[in-house]
């Protein structure tokens, strides 16, 4: 099998989406990619030529359907790509952008799509697309040994004052995970020593697998907790259209300005749903990739 991929994971600008490239391979075995372009950036005659020659193109997650700058520049290539293009827990992301339309014929259908706003939107404009979530809330639960207990936290790109008042609350030790360094880092300096770096996406998953709970406003933050099954916290503007998947699987969108008490979320609670979209992700690859498995 040689496929190419339009990758999300480009210059360690957020490494949430090499987290998305990690976890799609290890739940479908795939091998590393063939060819390797940049979904940021329209690819040269070369590269288009170089996807060409692949069995099909991938394209991984992120909110590569939403129309606007740094969303997913290379999408414009895909009617010139003519092996199969499979896209997969991708989304749009109202009300920030609106769903990039003109793309949707180009993609070899059905088109995986991230969460249930954006399998309304695919739908609306007759897109025939399957609602399979997240890969990243999919890995395998970790076992390990015990450990001293600790909390995860994250942050919301926005308010960030009231952030670091609401985070500052969390008890006990806590570990802020950093997907973004730049802009992340200087967060966490005012709230802990310990960071997570998303650099290893294997080591992200022992951290989760080790942690008590998790309070985030970051979906790469939560869905791996959420395969981890831990209690979760999240916080962010509920009118954003990409938490619609959190809130199908009963997982509360508090409100940034949100004050003491937490009130966490358990899996008891989210597993029903979570397991549903795993089973529609595994039928969409049963529909797209699995005819290329085996082959020379």
């Amino acid at each position: 099998m040689k496929y190419g991929i339009l990758t999300i994971d480009y210059k360690n600008v957020n490494l949430g989406n090499r987290l998305i490239e990690y976890a799609l391979r290890t739940l479908l075995n795939l091998p590393a990619p063939s060819v390797s372009v940049s979904m940021f950036s329209y690819p040269s005659e070369d590269q288009i030529a170089a996807l060409n020659k692949c069995d099909f193109v991938l394209l991984p997650g992120s909110t590569i359907l939403a129309k606007g700058s740094g969303q997913g520049e290379a999408t414009a290539c895909l009617s010139r790509i003519h092996v199969p293009k499979f896209c997969v827990g991708a989304s749009y992301w109202s009300p920030n952008f609106p769903l990039n339309e003109g793309i949707l014929k180009h993609i070899t259908p059905p088109i995986g799509v991230r969460d249930p706003d954006t399998f309304n939107a695919c739908s609306c404009v007759g897109a025939d697309a399957m609602l399979v979530g997240c890969p990243t809330a999919y890995v395998p639960k970790i076992e390990i040994g015990t450990k001293p207990p600790y909390s995860i936290i994250g942050f919301a790109r926005t308010n960030i004052d009231t952030q670091v008042n609401l985070l500052s609350k969390v008890p006990g030790m806590c570990f802020a995970s950093i997907q973004e360094q730049n802009f992340e880092l200087p967060i966490a300096k005012r709230l802990t020593p310990h960071v997570i770096q998303y650099d290893n996406s294997a080591a992200v998953y022992q951290c989760y697998a080790g942690a008590a709970a998790v309070y985030t406003g970051r979906l790469h933050s939560i869905l791996p907790a959420l395969s981890q099954h831990k209690p979760v916290f999240f916080f962010g503007d509920i009118a954003d259209s990409r938490f619609s998947l959190l809130k199908m699987y009963g997982v509360t969108v508090n409100p940034i300005t949100y004050n003491e008490p937490f009130v966490l979320t358990y899996s008891n609670v989210y597993t029903s749903a979570l397991e549903t979209t795993k089973a529609t992700f595994y039928q969409w690859y049963e529909k797209t990739i699995k005819q290329f498995v085996g082959k020379q």
